[in-house]
C-alpha cells in the first residue's frame, strides 16, 4: 500500500500537474497526504479537481516547513510504503507501479529514488513497462523518495530544529544504520524543476542563513547519536 506526502506553498500550478501525473499512473496511492503550509493561493482547487485520487488536504496555520509536512504523513500514513514527493516534479505513468514491484521483491531495500533526468519528455513519453534496474545510490536526493513506512516511524519525528534542511539526510541516515540499503531506480525517471519549492517556501534571500542554522543542529544530532 502506498501513501504520499506532498507539501506545498503555493504554485497551483505545479501541484495541479502533479496530481495529474499522479491520477494517470497504473497504480494510484492509497492516499495521498497534501499539506498545505498556509498558501495564499487556492491549494484546494487543485485537490476538488481529482475526485479519482484519496487526497487528505490539511491546511497548516503558517508556514511550518517541509520536515514537519513529513511528520505528519508519517504519523498517518497507512502500512506499507509512504512516498516524500515535491511538487515540483513530474513523473511517468509506471512511477508507483516500478516502486510497488520493487520494494515488494527486495525486502532490505528501505528507500529508493528515481532518476533525475534534464529532458522531461523523455518522461512522459514512457509507454511500456521494462524490468527494474537499480544501483546504489550516491548523494542522497530529497525531493522525490520512498520508504518503507515502518521505518519511517522509527525514525519518527524528524527533529523539530530542522525545518526546512537535513530532514532527508535524517531519514536516508537512520535508514542505513538499521541495515538497510538505499537505491537508485535506473528506469524510473522524473524531471525536476529544481529549488522552485524551497524559494517559495524561505525565500531567496533567507536560504542560506537558514542552511547555515540548520546545518549546526544536523552536525549537533549526528555528534549525540554517535
Amino acid at each position: 500500500m502506498i501513501s504520499v506526502v506532498i507539501p506545498v506553498l503555493n504554485q497551483l500550478f505545479l501541484t495541479s500537474n502533479l496530481l495529474k501525473y499522479i491520477s494517470e499512473n497504473t497504480v494510484k496511492p492509497a492516499k495521498i497526504f497534501l499539506i498545505d503550509n498556509n498558501s495564499s493561493e487556492d491549494i484546494k482547487s487543485a485537490v476538488d479537481c481529482y475526485k479519482d485520487l484519496n487526497i487528505v488536504y490539511i491546511k497548516q496555520r503558517k508556514n511550518y516547513g517541509v520536515n514537519a509536512a513529513w511528520n505528519i504523513g508519517i504519523q498517518f500514513s497507512e502500512e506499507g510504503i509512504i512516498s516524500f514527493l515535491n511538487n515540483d516534479i513530474i513523473i511517468p505513468k509506471f512511477f508507483f507501479e516500478y516502486i510497488e514491484e520493487l520494494m515488494t521483491k527486495n525486502p532490505k531495500v528501505g528507500i529508493c529514488v528515481p532518476t533525475t533526468v534534464k529532458d522531461k519528455s523523455s518522461v512522459l513519453t514512457i509507454d511500456s513497462y521494462s524490468d527494474i534496474r537499480t544501483s546504489p545510490l550516491g548523494k542522497r536526493e530529497g525531493w522525490a523518495f520512498t520508504m518503507r513506512t515502518s521505518l519511517a516511524r522509527v525514525c519518527f519525528p524528524i527533529p523539530k530544529e530542522l525545518k526546512f534542511f537535513f530532514g532527508d539526510d535524517y531519514l536516508f541516515g537512520r535508514t542505513l544504520e538499521m541495515g538497510y540499503t538505499v537505491v537508485k531506480m535506473e528506469n524510473n525517471p522524473i524531471y525536476h524543476y529544481g529549488s522552485v519549492t524551497l524559494s517559495e517556501e524561505i525565500g531567496d534571500s533567507k536560504t542560506l542563513e537558514l542552511l547555515k542554522d540548520e546545518r549546526k543542529v544536523w552536525e549537533e544530532i549526528k555528534l549525540t547519536k554517535k
